[in-house]
């Protein structure tokens, strides 16, 4: 029989393959088969085959090599047939190291990296949450990654990532064959994922327009062809999501199959590549940050119903009883207030004016399976609170040729009022040259983190529940762990109290960041149930320690109390709850009293109603035993129940306190926090709701004490007991600048001191008298060396009264935090360098 030979000889080069399968067929002889392996020092193999004369078929396939099929070779003797073999193969590239730049391609067979990683050598490809709108291509309301396609070059350089689908030729130029395929497919990283096609989206190109090829809306593996392809084929691709609800990884895998159905049969994957891809970040701002930009609501002319502010009621008598409890039908005094204080700042801030009631209303939109649906804001007439609405942050991904792309990212609560239109409408379709000669604004991206149902949109969800820390360390056993970008911290309620409760969509969206762990507070002690009701961050950049530049600033009745003991021999007359304004005709003060809204019994009608109390008083009244102005707010008895400026002080120093003092308590447990780093804020408060139920003995502020005393003795928060609202204005409740705080006129006691101070910044009033709570905190910011100017603003009416303060009522853009200058190492300028989760 004649001795067949095949040599074939593999091209020189760096690919990963190397194995072929020779065949040789003929008419009424049996198959003859080998195997041939190429390593890189023997790339000629050769095979020598004893077969009958006849006519015969050669066959040469293995993975990755182009297909030989020689037909009509008349075999009579002994031959040599010799073959040159061409390396065809597909690859899947990302910017897996993070540089800007497409990388190579990763193993074979295998999943690349192995796992995602973060730090110096971190690896796996970063993927921008495209969540603004730029060029206005996306429709209103939308955001960029709410629609198919690649919204404008602009989108396209800066927002949308890209893969590569490259093809490799080593050796002797060869065509694709016509019968192979490619498909790429989407899967989820983890088994607690969603499907990952509800988190990313892949477009058929890099191009405006570009249409989604993989996403929600279509499908999740697509054929790919080779011509599509050619020499290569760039993707764009984006993430609909931030890590969180149903995500909680943040990852995904992208993996490009190749098939050779003359190696594996028709539809089977011969080979495939597959990248590991990690969604960007999303990073809570904290008061470290430079403000550039700060927003205030233009508050309608309709009046909120002072028994119910989350309900404004338009009934005239309403109204006509908010006229008559002093309030003004808007906010343009303190907007005016707001504006110069801001202009003052250094650097200046700009100021924005969102009009919640006249822009049109706009649904907000979120993916709910595979479908984006939407819900309307309410019809709710009053609108005032920016804080409530969004939470300032940014995000940021590795960008092209190394350089790092930013977005700042407003998150928005689960919370369905009319400033939703104003986010929507307007904040995401700056910027624009809002005064001219400024600035303009930045592009800005709005995230609403639900993955499914739009939750309850109650208050705790409310954007003044949430803060972030500055950067924190916090030391156990002598171990550290750093806190680059600070810590998040909000008020949860664990005692069945539903507008206290975080819905999971935001818990497990800040979770899922890994950055800025969370801290959950007890809230549960106030009515509205806001962190930023209880403390607040301020810059103390004098420190040494890159993980203490701040202190600590919380409200404390015994502060105040302690103020008005210390003053009450020389001061005891001095008014607290009243408007001093300065006559210079007469050389005195004139007075106005301060009013809130209080429940009283309507004997006539038959039922409670709200009514302006004027809450004015003096020291000595505060440190009396006569009746408090206002009423204990149970609603389980139909006549009023009157309770004294003792009961009020005892409740405060001994209930109040102490469950602040128990949130002080939780912080220490969670970062590195001294008694040295904490200033204590004078707030006296006052009990504005009760919560119906059976207290148990552990509730009882004095176990001394019989039953709960009118709810007198039962710490705040629990049932039989109260919920707090400020009586005097809330200090901590401030906005934080850039060399200013901004803080709520307090209303404390007013010593009348004529010609005391000869300040050109200074009013009238602050030149010929001073309030013993203002100077207090001036007094102690200035001992702990914080050179930050305080500016004290009256928001009584405008926001006071319905339990909000500054902070409430305003919002801001703050640059990102520079960790390279913080913490002087390069490693910290970017978050996937800076930290190890």
């Amino acid at each position: 029989m004649p001795q067949y030979t095949v040599q074939l000889t593999a091209p020189a080069g760096n690919y990963p393959f190397s194995l072929v399968t020779v065949s040789l067929f003929c008419a009424g002889q049996p198959q003859q088969n080998c195997d041939l392996r190429f390593q890189p020092n023997a790339l000629v193999q050769q095979h020598v085959f004893n077969i009958a004369n006849g006519i015969w078929r050669l066959r040469v396939s293995g993975r990755g090599f182009v297909p030989i099929d020689q037909q009509n070779i008349n075999v009579n003797a002994n031959a040599v047939n010799a073959q040159n073999l061409t390396v065809l193969y597909y690859t899947l590239h990302t910017d897996r190291d993070r540089d800007g730049n497409l990388d190579g391609p990763g193993q074979l067979n295998q999943k690349t990296p192995n796992a995602i990683s973060f730090g110096a050598q971190g690896r796996g490809a970063i993927i921008p949450v495209n969540c603004n709108r730029q060029g206005n291509n996306a429709g209103i309301g939308y955001t960029d990654n709410q629609d198919q396609n690649i919204n404008g070059n602009i989108d396209l350089a800066h927002d949308v990532a890209q893969i590569e689908i490259r093809r490799n030729i080593v050796g002797p130029p060869a065509g694709v064959p016509g019968n192979w395929g490619l498909r790429l497919k989407l899967d989820k990283a983890t088994d607690d994922d969603d499907d990952a096609v509800r988190h990313f989206r892949i477009f058929d190109g890099a191009a405006h327009n570009s249409a989604e090829l993989i996403g929600p809306q279509t499908v999740q593996e697509v054929a790919v062809t080779t011509n599509s392809v050619g020499n290569a084929r760039t993707l764009g691709i984006e993430a609909i999501r931030f890590a969180g609800h149903n995500f909680p990884s943040g990852q995904a895998v992208l993996t490009l199959f190749t098939i050779q159905p003359e190696v594996t049969g028709a539809g089977n994957p011969t080979y495939f590549y597959s990248e590991r891809l990690a969604v960007a970040r999303w990073i809570g701002s904290h008061h470290r940050q430079a403000v550039s930009w700060l927003y205030v609501a233009d508050a309608p002319n309709v009046t909120p119903d002072p028994a119910n502010p989350d309900n404004p009621d338009p009934d005239p008598n309403i109204a006509n009883f908010w006229t008559n409890l002093g309030a003004n039908a808007t906010n343009n005094a303190f907007r005016t207030a707001l504006g110069n204080a801001a202009a003052a700042d250094n650097p200046v801030i700009q100021v924005n004016t969102a009009d919640p009631v006249h822009t049109a209303a706009t649904r907000n939109y979120f993916l709910q399976g595979n479908n984006w649906v939407s819900y309307a804001p309410e019809d709710r007439y009053d609108d005032r609170w920016l804080r409530d609405t969004m939470i300032s942050g940014f995000s940021k991904w590795p960008g092209a040729a190394g350089a790092a792309e930013l977005q700042n990212v407003f998150m928005k609560t689960h919370r369905c009022r009319p400033l939703q239109n104003w986010v929507y409408r307007t904040l995401l379709d700056l910027p624009a040259l809002v005064n001219p000669g400024n600035p303009p604004h930045p592009k800005v991206g709005v995230y609403y983190p639900a993955a499914s149902d739009p939750d309850d949109p109650v208050s705790a969800n409310s954007g003044g529940n949430f803060g972030v820390t500055p950067p924190v360390q916090k030391t156990v056993n002598g171990a550290t762990t750093n806190y680059l970008y600070g810590r998040i911290y909000y008020g949860h309620s664990t005692a069945h109290q539903n507008s206290h409760q975080v819905d999971p969509s935001s818990r497990e969206f800040l979770s899922a960041q890994n950055i800025q762990a969370p801290i959950h507070l007890d809230t549960d002690w106030l009515v509205v149930g806001h962190v930023d009701e209880m403390m607040t961050f301020v810059p103390d950049e004098g420190q040494a320690d890159q993980f203490k530049k701040w202190k600590l600033l919380v409200a404390s009745p015994k502060a105040a109390y302690d103020i008005l003991t210390a003053n009450n021999q020389a001061h005891g007359n001095a008014r607290m709850l009243q408007r001093p304004a300065w006559n210079a005709v007469g050389n005195t003060f004139n007075y106005t009293n301060l009013n809130l809204a209080n429940s009283q019994w309507n004997a006539i009608a038959g039922q409670r109603e709200e009514v302006g109390v004027a809450v004015n008083a003096t020291i000595a009244d505060f440190l009396g035993n006569g009746q408090a102005p206002l009423h204990n707010p149970r609603r389980d008895k139909q006549q009023v129940i009157r309770y004294t400026y003792q009961d009020l002080r005892n409740w405060n120093l001994n209930g109040v306190e102490t469950v602040i003092e128990r949130n002080i308590t939780k912080l220490k447990n969670a970062f590195d926090l001294s008694e040295q780093d904490i200033i204590r804020v004078p707030v006296i408060f006052y009990p504005d709701g009760f919560l119906r139920g059976n207290f148990t003995f552990g509730d009882k502020i004095s176990p001394w004490t019989p039953g709960r005393n009118e709810g007198f003795n039962v710490f705040p928060g629990k049932q039989g007991g109260f919920q707090c609202g400020a009586l005097t204005a809330d200090m901590p409740n401030m906005f934080v600048g850039n060399d200013r705080l901004i803080i709520p006129k307090p209303f404390g006691p007013w010593v009348e001191a004529p010609g005391h101070d000869n300040d050109p910044n200074k009013t009238n009033e602050d030149n010929n008298g001073y309030d013993l709570f203002e100077r207090d905190l001036v007094t102690k910011l200035q001992q702990a060396g914080i050179n930050l100017r305080c500016i004290f603003i009256d928001d009584w009416y405008d926001y006071h009264v319905v339990s909000g303060e500054i902070h409430c009522g305003t919002n801001e853009l703050r640059a990102q935090f520079n960790g390279q200058a913080a913490f002087g190492n390069a490693r910290y300028a970017n978050w996937w360098t800076a930290v190890n989760a």
